[in-house]
């Protein structure tokens, strides 16, 4: 059901009154055809607005209203975030929209998930952020991009350190050039800070260079490569570099294919003196396995969280791992959460 005209009328008329309002979220909104144009222009006119999500609105169906949008991230002078997600947004439009970033200079985050922007797209927003004076987020999850626009991103974020925040999961990788680019770009980027490079197909070959590009790095607190298809050798020289990073807090590495035990992951936590949040669901173990690896998060003075999904934990597992944690002197709370996101511990 469309939202009727007063209805945005009123959502127009609160900007207008507000002008120490900062965030403008209206994700989901059906919104009825022509009254976009009066809401862009409150957007963009709002003093203080710095926060705006529209996704998933149906009205960015049309071409039309996309354009709108377009300029107003042109001519925003507030506006750091803006969410446009699943939005069914085009090449055409993505390039459209990299015309607009040339002129912006508030933006700070811009996330465009789940969208189809594809090659010609994603190269000329990689264009567009390689020189842009505040974005730090870029967020391109699910837009059917192949190696030839990961590429063009990655060398855009290679050129602009101010970038710290990457995602381009779940698109269409399968030529090596991708996770060659993407490993230039994390050992040669000071201030990466969060990379997620999910359900993109990625083998021992890939993960390898990841690891290695990973031993350079000295930024990086977030890494997020889940349900890819890294068997034992890639999850090992995974491990390794992970236990000796000095400054990643969190990472995930689940649902991928390995068949190895937990045991270099056990070392991984033994070994790192930065991690917090690891995430090894579905990672082929068996009771002893999961017995040491969770004795060498309960003996970590820096991990709070262990996930461990799709894990077949048996009672008697579970009564010895809740007797360590009773036992065990820890300096923080500590976490393990399976397959319902319960701690196992409480």
């Amino acid at each position: 059901m469309e939202l009727p005209s007063f209805a945005v009328q009123n959502m127009v008329t609160m900007l207008n009154m507000n002008p120490k309002m900062k965030t403008f979220d209206i994700h989901g909104t059906p919104i009825k055809n022509n009254i976009m144009i009066e809401l862009t222009h409150a957007i963009q006119i709002h003093p203080g607005l710095t926060y705006v999500n529209l996704s998933t609105c149906e009205r960015m169906h049309d071409p039309w209203d996309r354009n709108l949008l377009c300029q107003l991230v042109a001519h925003t002078k507030t506006i750091t975030t803006l969410n446009w997600m699943h939005n069914h947004i085009t090449a055409a439009d993505a390039i459209a929209l990299a015309d607009a970033l040339q002129s912006n200079k508030t933006l700070t985050c811009l996330i465009m998930s789940n969208n189809c922007i594809a090659d010609d797209g994603a190269t000329a927003i990689a264009h567009a952020i390689a020189s842009h004076p505040s974005l730090t987020r870029i967020d391109l999850d699910d837009n059917h991009i192949t190696h030839v626009g990961i590429v063009a991103i990655a060398k855009a974020v290679t050129a602009n350190q101010r970038l710290q925040d990457v995602d381009v999961s779940s698109n269409r990788l399968v030529d090596t050039a991708w996770a060659t680019s993407l490993a230039d770009m994390l050992a040669s980027s000071p201030n990466l800070t969060r990379l997620k490079c999910d359900n993109n197909e990625m083998t021992d070959v890939h993960a390898i260079l990841f690891a290695q590009a990973l031993a350079k790095n000295a930024s990086l607190k977030t890494l997020s490569l889940e349900s890819n298809d890294i068997t034992t050798e890639g999850m090992r020289a995974l491990a390794q570099t992970i236990g000796q990073h000095a400054t990643l807090t969190n990472v995930d590495v689940s649902y991928n294919e390995s068949s190895m035990s937990l045991i270099e992951f056990t070392n991984t936590i033994r070994l790192s003196r930065s991690l917090k949040m690891l995430d090894v669901g579905n990672v082929e173990s068996n009771n002893s396995g999961l017995m040491d690896l969770c004795r060498a998060f309960l003996d970590s003075p820096t991990m709070t969280e262990l996930k461990l999904s799709e894990h077949s934990i048996t009672q008697e597992c579970l009564n010895e791992i809740k007797h360590m944690y009773a036992t065990t002197p820890c300096r923080v709370s500590k976490k393990i959460s399976t397959n319902d996101c319960t701690n196992c511990l409480a």
